[in-house]
């Protein structure tokens, strides 16, 4: 699994990108703390995984994203 986050706290101003291997590849972009927006997407191979988080990355230009370790 990977992880990116904005490293801050609170239900408006966080963000959380993660990676998740097995069977499928699953990318989930939380929106907020535990109880915020996941939207999910699964793909069938890797390189259209990380396509996809790369782009989830890009789209938001207010964030310092980092890799948290997993």
């Amino acid at each position: 699994m990977a992880h990116w986050g904005n490293g801050t706290w609170g239900r408006l101003t966080r963000r959380d990108v993660y990676l998740h291997t097995g069977q499928i590849w699953r990318a989930e972009l939380r929106q907020g703390d535990a109880e915020g927006r996941v939207p999910v997407e699964d793909f069938i191979n890797e390189a259209d995984a990380r396509a996809y988080v790369e782009r989830a990355l890009g789209a938001v230009t207010n964030v310092d994203w980092k890799e948290l370790l997993t």
